[in-house]
């Protein structure tokens, strides 16, 4: 299953934060997403699902897609199974993410040491790629691999 997001709102609140988008799954619309940044569950109005108490295939697929990925911790040491909460959450952070790394590969030559986590993204302020291959070769001889 493909998923992707489309008309992400964001703002801010006294927790963290809130956002909405609607979540499509290959190409088609799949449910509104909602979370009102106050500590409680993200809602999802599923498409198939028209009227309040009507209880359509997409909860249960998405429930059911949610078991197939890896667990998760919250730092405790236990491991949890991904819920539709988890979910839609690392969806929306990697769709923040990939605007953020399109947005400075617009000016910059992106890289991590080979020593960084995956979470690390350093910057060569330039787009000459064969200029910043010669900086990083002279500053971090072959442990640099571009992003």
């Amino acid at each position: 299953m493909n998923f992707t997001i489309k008309g992400l709102k964001t703002w801010s609140t006294y927790d963290a934060g809130g956002y909405q988008f609607t979540l499509y799954r290959d190409g088609k619309k799949f449910a509104f997403v909602h979370n009102d940044g106050n500590g409680g569950p993200t809602d999802f109005h599923f498409a198939d699902e028209p009227y309040f108490n009507d209880r359509g295939t997409y909860r249960k697929e998405l429930e059911d897609y949610c078991k197939t990925l890896p667990k998760w911790t919250m730092g405790d040491g236990n491991f949890y199974d991904t819920c539709p909460d988890i979910f839609a959450e690392n969806l929306l952070n990697d769709h923040l993410n990939a605007k953020k790394l399109a947005r400075l590969r617009k000016s910059s030559i992106l890289f991590r040491l080979s020593s960084d986590s995956e979470e690390v993204i350093r910057m060569v302020k330039t787009l000459d790629m064969d200029l910043a291959k010669r900086i990083l070769e002279k500053k971090y001889p072959g442990s640099y691999q571009f992003i």
